[in-house]
């Protein structure tokens, strides 16, 4: 191993020298080139005028963008459907049990007679379902053999503007 190391330090270490292989001019105008003097650079500035304004043009188009951005109600997004079945008091004490485990993501009960369906959070992007859907099957929800789903939904905008802790 120590030899290894010295023949690495040599590597990185190495360092030739190669202006003795330059060639050589004996013609003495390339000989006194360095005495000299150097000319100076000009640095001239040129005014280029813009001969179309757009700014104006511009602006107006983000606002247009703007307003077209507030009036947007509702977003293509993703939920995770955790439970659907019959038994209405295993489909609540599943609700509990995502409140608990997960109390910065809604859950919610929908009722379409005679099933329930418990879901889980507005997901925008379905790489936070995929760590939701990690976390869920790792908690305390494997023992209720839960198959978890992930379902497209369009959703409000509110919901993604306001917390849980305000409703």
């Amino acid at each position: 191993m120590p030899v290894f190391l010295c023949f690495l330090f040599l590597l990185t270490s190495y360092v030739e020298n190669l202006s003795i292989h330059r060639s050589v001019f004996e013609c003495e105008e390339l000989q006194n080139r360095e005495s000299l003097p150097k000319p100076k650079k000009r640095h001239t500035s040129i005014m280029v005028p813009f001969l179309f304004d757009r700014t104006t043009e511009i602006s107006e188009l983000f606002q247009k963008i703007k307003s077209l951005y507030s009036q947007i109600t509702i977003v293509d997004g993703y939920t995770i459907q955790v439970y659907n079945g019959s038994v209405r008091d295993l489909a609540f004490a599943i609700k509990n049990l995502l409140e608990l485990n997960f109390m910065l993501i809604n859950s919610e009960i929908a009722c379409y007679a005679p099933n329930y369906k418990v879901t889980l959070g507005n997901f925008i992007d379905k790489a936070e379902v995929c760590n939701v859907i990690c976390a869920l099957l790792n908690s305390d929800l494997k023992n209720y053999q839960i198959k978890p789903i992930v379902v497209s939904k369009n959703i409000p905008i509110e919901r993604f503007i306001t917390n849980k802790t305000d409703s």
